[in-house]
């Protein structure tokens, strides 16, 4: 299996340009595989996904069990990792 180059669209990405593009999110890690995270918002109410790691980044610094990442936008919006609201609020990181 290979990972997903920047030429390379993810089989469920969006055409949309805007959609394809990352956001930086800090997680809860629940669990780790060798081809995926399961994660969780550090709000009340969470619900954990898997993440895959071919169409993520993790930054090496991880703060116990948090972590901050990188997703495509159609990805976090998908798993409920954001909203459209909350896109629209611009980055505090």
């Amino acid at each position: 299996m290979r990972g997903f180059l920047d030429e390379d669209r993810h089989p469920n990405a969006p055409r949309d340009a805007h959609e394809s593009e990352m956001l930086t999110l800090v997680v809860n890690l629940h669990r780790t595989r060798p081809l995926s995270v399961q994660v969780s918002n550090t709000g009340e109410g969470d619900v954990r996904v898997w993440l895959p790691k071919s169409v993520i980044e993790i930054e090496p610094v991880a703060l116990g069990s948090t972590l901050r990442i990188r997703v495509p936008r159609w990805l976090a919006l998908r798993e409920g990792l954001t909203t459209a609201a909350d896109d629209r609020q611009g980055s505090l990181l």
